[in-house]
């Protein structure tokens, strides 16, 4: 069972599953209050087990910065298709090129490596509303 604590008020959490086994991976979703104030916490994750009937427990701690609204953020995790133990590609380039599907130019342009675990994340990226045309 995974479960989060010390979250300041105005924000939830909720893990999609909620409960793993041995080499799979879960999806922490944090949401803040509409007015939520900016600034850094300090969470912890911990993951609850049975082996052998035997209680284990393990936790991490984790700083979340909350930033204000209008910031663009995109995270992910790459992983060798078809493995089932999902093992992660490590120190991988992932990059905006700044090109939208038309071949426009979009200004968003960024890059970042995975790190040991295969995850990246795009912190802030700069945000450019749609335009319908």
């Amino acid at each position: 069972m995974l479960s989060v604590s010390g979250l300041p008020a105005g924000i939830t959490a909720s893990f999609e599953p909620q409960q793993i086994t041995a080499g799979q991976s879960a999806v922490l979703t944090l949401t803040a209050a509409s007015g939520q104030p900016v600034g850094t916490s300090h969470i912890t994750i911990t993951a609850n087990a049975s082996v052998e009937w035997i209680p284990l427990s393990s936790s991490a701690p984790v700083t979340v910065n909350l930033q204000a609204a209008g910031n663009v953020a995109f995270a992910g995790h790459v992983a060798v298709t078809g493995d089932p133990y999902d093992t992660p590609i490590v120190g991988l380039t992932v990059r905006f090129i700044g090109v939208n599907y038309t071949g426009a130019t979009t200004g968003c342009n960024a890059s970042v490596q995975t790190d040991a675990s295969g995850n990246f994340l795009f912190s802030v990226l700069p945000y450019f509303p749609r335009k319908n045309v």
